[in-house]
């Protein structure tokens, strides 16, 4: 627990706390939203740059997104590629706020 106490600061903590309360707000939350899903989009084109095509790209008003693309054997990591470059996504953000 000293452990986390040492590596995790109140900025931290403060950035979280304010991502929370800014997705919440009635209009600006929704624009946030959104940002968040071309983000979680762009990761499935940039694996499709490996391996396939993509055919389409949809983010619609309530903040959900699909992409259509063709994939042969990438098909999976298609799938799985928006979660890691989500996470890659904020380690660059974490980085340039430090």
């Amino acid at each position: 627990m000293e452990y986390l106490k040492q590596k995790l600061s109140m900025k931290f903590f403060f950035f979280i706390g304010l991502a929370i309360v800014l997705i919440q707000i009635p209009i600006i939350g929704d624009y946030f939203r959104i940002i968040n899903t071309v983000i979680h989009e762009s990761g499935h084109v940039f694996m499709a740059l490996f391996g396939g095509n993509v055919e389409s790209i949809s983010v619609y008003m309530n903040a959900d997104g699909v992409t259509h693309g063709t994939q042969s054997i990438w098909i999976i990591c298609f799938y799985l590629s928006s979660r890691v470059y989500d996470s890659f996504v904020n380690c660059i953000c974490i980085v340039l706020v430090h």
